[in-house]
């Protein structure tokens, strides 16, 4: 594909995931400010990976939210970041219960 013919399919699947998801992208601010209401200071690379991880997983809880709990597959993909992000969590922290 054309660099022009990639940008027309990207276009095509925001348009496509607006129909499911509407703005949501936007909450994710408003969401990461009242969980974390003192800010989040991250400094070595297990710590970008976990809250990345992290990130990820409030995403998919908030696209859940948004289709009224219906969308399977946000179901899915929050399984599979919380398994992801346990493992890595384990690998990090002795402590972790």
């Amino acid at each position: 594909m054309t660099p022009a013919e990639t940008l027309d399919a990207m276009a095509r699947t925001f348009r496509e995931r607006g129909k499911t998801y509407g703005d949501n992208y936007r909450r994710i601010g408003q969401v990461m400010a009242a969980l974390f209401p003192d800010g989040v200071t991250l400094r070595t690379p297990e710590e970008f990976l976990e809250w990345s991880l992290f990130d990820l997983l409030v995403v998919k809880l908030t696209r859940l939210a948004v289709t009224d709990l219906r969308h399977v597959d946000s179901i899915h993909d929050i399984g599979v970041y919380a398994a992801m992000l346990e493992s890595v969590i384990k690998e990090s922290h002795e402590d972790c219960v």
